[in-house]
């Protein structure tokens, strides 16, 4: 080969490597120590992460570490993932999806990938579209049913509602062997004719060992209140709701405040509602519903510049949202 056509190939080879994601040698995952403070940390590859535990690689074999004990890791992150986090963080959620979408595209790693489509839901909670939240929270869930984000799951908590093509969709996950799906499709149809059938689903899930499930369809089966709660049925909520999991305790709390509210413990709504946008803003719609309902309150409370505070709070970080037109 010519030397001039080398150079031409070498050329072109740095071209290409210079648009590919940045190759780290290594995953890094620190975690905190057993017996002290300081962290450690483990080298290697991830292989997996399912549930609470990140398996790596290393010279030595492969090593499960639990996740109750990290501190965070270092990877080759995607480009596009990377910008997706910060758009997420300008609230540019369409922009975000793109981002996410092209990160997918060239991501080999099944755990990295679930990581993602977190991310995905995310956006699309914040937009409140109901379908392709949970057509991306399933795709976590097939790969990883004890994933960490299922507090992610797209469940019906406010008056806003799946369509009735989404709705078809919810019956035939009613009957799944995994909770967390049949939870999904009880929520779905809780406030549709079909509650009858999403009923029984609910008081089974509620009693179930994971703490995680039996926590969201408890609090599920709130939604059902035909008349105001008093308020010591109120306050039994409440211990309950402290008592839950803390990563799905937000629409326990938002119930709750819907009660308060209706009770007329103004004071008492607003603290509540504003755990959400404050605690869990990436629960999108629901975090939307939130700053709505205090916002409401306070305009009801005579307490306009926070109200409008709020209103512009809520348009600036949820504009695709019902609650905020």
């Amino acid at each position: 080969m010519h030397f001039r056509s080398k150079i031409c190939l070498l050329l072109v080879a740095g071209l290409l490597c210079a648009t590919c994601p940045r190759v780290q040698s290594q995953d890094i995952v620190y975690l905190k120590k057993k017996n002290g403070d300081g962290e450690a940390k483990r080298k290697g590859e991830i292989v997996e992460w399912v549930g609470n535990v990140i398996s790596v690689k290393g010279s030595t074999g492969v090593k499960e570490l639990d996740t109750d004990r990290l501190i965070r890791i270092e990877t080759a992150w995607h480009p596009g993932y990377e910008k997706g986090n910060q758009l997420i963080a300008a609230y540019r959620y369409d922009d975000a999806i793109l981002q996410f979408e092209s990160a997918l595209e060239s991501e080999p790693r099944s755990w990295m990938q679930n990581i993602v489509y977190a991310k995905l839901v995310e956006c699309y909670l914040a937009k409140e579209d109901f379908g392709n939240a949970a057509s991306h929270f399933l795709k976590v869930i097939d790969d990883d049913p004890q994933s960490r984000f299922r507090n992610l799951v797209p469940l019906v908590w406010t008056s806003s509602r799946p369509n009735n093509q989404q709705l078809k969709k919810a019956a035939s996950w009613l009957d799944s062997n995994e909770p967390i799906i049949a939870m999904l499709g009880a929520s779905w149809l809780l406030a549709d004719q079909s509650k009858k059938k999403a009923k029984p689903t609910l008081e089974k899930l509620a009693r179930d060992f994971d703490p995680v499930i039996a926590s969201l369809a408890k609090a599920q089966l709130w939604r059902l209140d035909t008349v105001a709660v008093d308020q010591k049925r109120i306050a039994i909520r409440i211990e309950q709701a402290q008592a839950m999991p803390e990563t799905v305790r937000c629409g326990a709390w938002y119930l709750i405040a819907e009660a308060q509210s209706k009770s007329k413990l103004e004071d008492e709504a607003i603290v509540n509602f504003m755990r959400i946008p404050i605690n869990d803003p990436q629960q999108g719609g629901l975090a939307a519903a939130a700053l709505y309902q205090t916002a409401w309150l306070l305009d009801k409370l005579n307490r306009k510049q926070q109200s409008q505070a709020l209103r512009n709070e809520l348009k600036e970080k949820f504009g695709d949202t019902v609650w905020a037109n």
